[in-house]
């Protein structure tokens, strides 16, 4: 350890005395989802651009789900395994790039494969930070790992370019709020979080940075902000735990929305360099608006009307705002419903709301012939067998083009994954990956294998009237598959 960090000083100070008029920045992007760029990165560059650095990028698309990454690489344009690994790809990249500094963000189902990458050029004893939701919930386990010198907690957009402002001049950078810095010894000294930042003074994404990337147009989604955050406080997502941090430590509300002088903005940048086919639309809550915002947003947009994808809960869909996103463009509709027992929904998953309300929002949707996919979660603290299949009864009462079910995870940051600890649920503390096949839960009202049936036959027994569902059972138990297993 101690090696590593008289390397990484060694490396500090010898491009400080170097000179250079900007620092050489290498982004890793470890990539698991596989049909849209990360937004972070495009904006990090167009921020970092503007202060005279250079700034490169390096894609590694995870070939598999499993929590061990293979040596392995998809090329980025047609998804065909090419035979070198990615160790050497991203050791070829260091060696002919050689840049200053290598920033990473991580959520927490790309933890372990962006581990697994910092740990292949820890030798170069280049100064990494590790930024994303993951160390902003887990700093502690995300700083024991030796090949991470720093990590920002929570939003970077200020701090980065000051980190880089700083160590290009030379100057001492210890104290740059959000940032939590490993000295020489090993020392970890821990920066307050600074308030929210105005996102209006953003300059629009750095998209040029994927060009030569599957991400770019024709082939890829495009990403765009126009809320941070979320207004709501569901149990199993640490967006409240976001808004908790910022209005603890900051008195500042995180959850904000762009102007709409600053969507009209990137949205002349971005078709300036490219014509995307389809944008994606981040916002957790996409119709968090207020109606007058609404009508503005689509005011703006109908000078555009570029297809695009958008998320948004079931309660905010009428059918005024629907025929107006269908006029401007809407493609695709993601809505969450989790859970279709009201009181646990309300109770557990904190989520208000009735049924009635969640099928109205379908029915309303499907009127305006928006293509529609629905995420549900089964296995949550508490859960029984019985509560599941309140799910798959709602479900069996709407249409939507694709249903997703996905066992839930507890991640760090969220209120479930508190009470799943004190339920004695949860064990050994863990870290979750990316779509977990296998509940992480020991519950013994709602046993894993149980919860792994329910996920494998979801869309079985919505296909079929309840009356069928014990043939499914039966069917699926007796098959050599199943006993197999």
């Amino acid at each position: 350890m101690v090696s590593t960090i008289l390397s990484f000083f060694k490396t500090l100070c010898y491009h400080i005395y170097m000179g250079q008029t900007g620092l050489k920045i290498l982004f890793i992007f470890p990539n698991i989802r596989m049909y849209v760029l990360p937004l972070s990165i495009a904006r990090f560059s167009s921020l970092l651009k503007a202060e005279g650095h250079t700034v490169e990028l390096f894609e590694a698309t995870h070939p598999t789900l499993d929590e061990n990454p293979p040596d392995r690489l998809l090329d980025i344009r047609g998804a065909v395994m090419r035979s070198d690994g990615v160790s050497d790809n991203l050791i070829q990249k260091i060696e002919s790039y050689n840049p200053d500094i290598i920033a990473i963000s991580l959520t927490e189902a790309t933890f372990p494969f962006g581990l697994h990458l910092l740990n292949t050029i820890r030798h170069y004893g280049i100064p990494t930070i590790v930024g994303g939701v993951f160390p902003t919930f887990a700093p502690e386990k995300v700083m024991a790992c030796e090949a991470v010198h720093m990590i920002c907690v929570g939003e970077g957009e200020a701090a980065l370019p000051e980190l880089c402002r700083r160590m290009q001049h030379g100057q001492a950078y210890h104290d740059i709020p959000n940032l939590w810095i490993r000295r020489q010894g090993g020392h970890i000294i821990r920066n307050p979080i600074a308030p929210v930042i105005n996102l209006d003074t953003l300059p629009p994404p750095d998209y040029a940075l994927f060009r030569n990337t599957r991400f770019y147009p024709p082939h890829g989604l495009i990403p765009f902000e126009t809320h941070r955050g979320c207004p709501y406080q569901c149990t199993y997502c640490n967006s409240p735990a976001l808004s908790a941090l910022y209005q603890k430590h900051t008195r500042t509300c995180f959850f904000r929305k762009r102007s709409m002088a600053a969507i009209r903005k990137d949205l002349d940048s971005l078709t300036s360099e490219c014509i995307p086919t389809h944008l994606y639309f981040t916002s957790d809550t996409f119709l968090a608006w207020s109606h007058r915002e609404f009508d503005q947003f689509i005011e703006i947009y109908s000078d555009y009307k570029i297809p695009f994808f958008c998320n948004t809960r079931p309660e905010t869909i009428t059918p005024y705002r629907m025929k107006k996103l269908r006029s401007v463009g809407l493609a695709h509709l993601s809505i969450g419903l989790e859970h279709g027992n009201e009181k646990f929904r309300r109770e557990v998953i904190r989520r208000r709301g009735s049924n009635e309300t969640i099928l109205k929002a379908f029915d309303i949707a499907n009127d305006y012939d928006v293509k529609l996919s629905v995420d549900n979660i089964i296995g949550f603290p508490g859960e029984t067998r019985e509560l599941a299949f309140d799910t798959i009864r709602l479900n069996h009462r709407f249409e939507a083009d694709i249903r997703n079910c996905y066992i839930f995870a507890p991640y760090h940051g969220t209120r479930l994954r508190h009470l799943a600890i004190e339920q004695g649920y949860l064990e050994n503390d863990p870290v979750c990956g990316w779509l977990i096949q296998e509940s992480l839960l020991n519950m013994p009202q709602f046993p894993k294998e149980q919860i792994w049936f329910l996920k494998q036959n979801f869309s079985r027994y919505i296909s079929y009237q309840e009356s069928c569902w014990p043939d499914i059972e039966k069917e699926t138990s007796e098959s050599p598959f199943a006993r197999d297993l």
